[in-house]
């Protein structure tokens, strides 16, 4: 039986095939200044799940493909859809937060209370970092240094 978790991947990954090259012609993956703040806090939002007990702190490394995607494909596809597509449509910035990150969170479809309040804060997080640079490689790297690390755990 395949996992929802799993079509999820696939989808994501066949999407980053078009993304990626799109996004790099038309110059969309623009990098701010604050470059490593946004990795730093990658890094604290993967302590702040640390310390809620849903990863453990660097038990294991296991870099195979599905890391790869983990890494580089979901968080570019779910930032672009989640962040830049949805911040077009949404004239109000509240409206923006609240389905940007209500679907985000289901997307992730892990209901436990932890996880949906990790979840909701990265998502929020993710949003105000949005709607203040309207950078997308900005809230890709954070996005991106967060699985990355977490794919150590």
């Amino acid at each position: 039986m395949v996992k929802l978790s799993e079509i999820i991947g696939c989808l994501e990954f066949i999407i980053s095939l078009f993304l990626i090259p799109y996004l790099i012609a038309k110059n969309q993956l623009k990098f701010s200044k604050n470059f490593f703040l946004f990795i730093f806090l990658g890094f604290v939002f993967y302590f702040f799940a640390c310390s809620l007990g849903l990863v453990s702190f660097l038990n294991h490394f296991n870099l195979n493909l599905y890391s790869y995607f983990y890494i580089v494909a979901a968080p570019l596809v779910e930032e672009w859809f989640f962040r830049r597509e949805f911040y077009k449509k949404f004239s109000n910035k509240y409206l923006f937060f609240i389905f940007s990150t209500f679907s985000f969170v289901l997307w992730h479809h892990d209901f436990r209370t932890k996880r949906l309040i990790l979840l909701s804060l990265f998502s929020l997080t993710q949003c105000h970092i949005y709607s203040k640079t309207e950078s997308l490689g900005n809230v890709v790297i954070i996005h991106s240094v967060y699985n990355l690390l977490i794919s150590f755990s």
